[in-house]
């Protein structure tokens, strides 16, 4: 085994990973600039410590910093998963019930056999 723990792996659907880029994006470009300004602004103004703008501007500047760190992280070990053509399910088949009413009138009915009980016949 190597020294470095290995990076886990966070699955993440297209959407997801398309908010979270629009998130780090926001904070980056909109949010993080306009607070820096209002310090900087509170900062021209004198006291520092007793200064609520300031202190608050500065507070609000590491939370921001914090949830980039984080978003840039997650979305470094992210793997996109691809959406699949139909839905795949383990161990089950599933069947369309008979339209005249016999098992439901068109709906989709599970059959009670999938890969792990199957039969002799069908493997």
């Amino acid at each position: 085994m190597s020294g470095e723990p290995r990076a886990k792996t966070n699955f993440i659907t297209p959407e997801g990973q398309k908010k979270l880029k629009a998130e780090l994006d926001q904070l980056w470009r909109v949010e993080r600039p306009r607070v820096t300004s209002e310090v900087a602004a509170a900062a021209a103004l004198g006291d520092r410590s007793e200064n609520a703008e300031y202190i608050y501007g500065k507070r609000r500047l590491r939370e921001i910093d914090r949830r980039l760190e984080f978003l840039a992280k997650r979305l470094e070990v992210a793997q996109g998963l691809r959406a699949a053509a139909r839905p795949r399910r383990q161990g089950a088949l599933w069947q369309l019930g008979d339209p005249g009413g016999r098992r439901g009138g068109g709906d989709l009915v599970p059959t009670g056999q999938g890969r792990t009980s199957g039969t002799p016949t069908r493997g």
